[in-house]
């Protein structure tokens, strides 16, 4: 392979990663300083699952929408977690990650609203998301280390 293309083609794995790598951290920063906001009650107000087809593929997607209150002002959010949340349960292995998060959190049903201080518009009814933050970590990994193989192997 020509050296011109084989930079090319062994950037674009890499800097892949490095994106990865660098949304990785900015959400680690996201639940560190996320874990000291307060919460208020709130309400599912939006629980259903949307389907759509990518060619033959299909593909679920939860859609969760909830208000809540702050400082007499009403809020609507949709953020689930805090970290990066890729609907991963093992406690429900008979359920696909969108029927799991709608069976969850069902409409009408009272939550808890952690809000930023800051900015109450921002918020997230769980804290963590360490799973999906792990894995996207992982992947930039995976993908930083196979542009640098294929550079330096083809």
């Amino acid at each position: 392979m020509n050296y011109p293309l084989r930079i090319v083609t062994s950037s674009i794995p890499i800097i892949i990663g490095v994106c990865g790598i660098l949304y990785s951290v900015y959400r680690l920063f996201i639940i560190k300083i996320s874990r000291g906001w307060p919460y208020t009650p709130g309400k599912i107000v939006t629980s259903h699952i949307e389907t759509y087809y990518h060619g033959e593929r299909c593909i679920e997607r939860a859609v969760i929408e909830y208000e809540y209150e702050v400082e007499g002002k009403l809020f609507r959010g949709s953020k689930i977690s805090s970290g990066m949340d890729f609907g991963i349960s093992s406690s429900a292995p008979s359920l696909s990650p969108a029927e799991y998060v709608v069976k969850k959190y069902g409409r009408g049903d009272e939550v808890r609203v952690f809000y930023n201080p800051n900015r109450p518009k921002s918020s997230f009814l769980e804290k963590g998301g360490y799973i999906g933050l792990a894995m996207s970590i992982i992947f930039s990994v995976v993908s930083i280390s196979f542009g640098i193989i294929w550079y330096k192997y083809s």
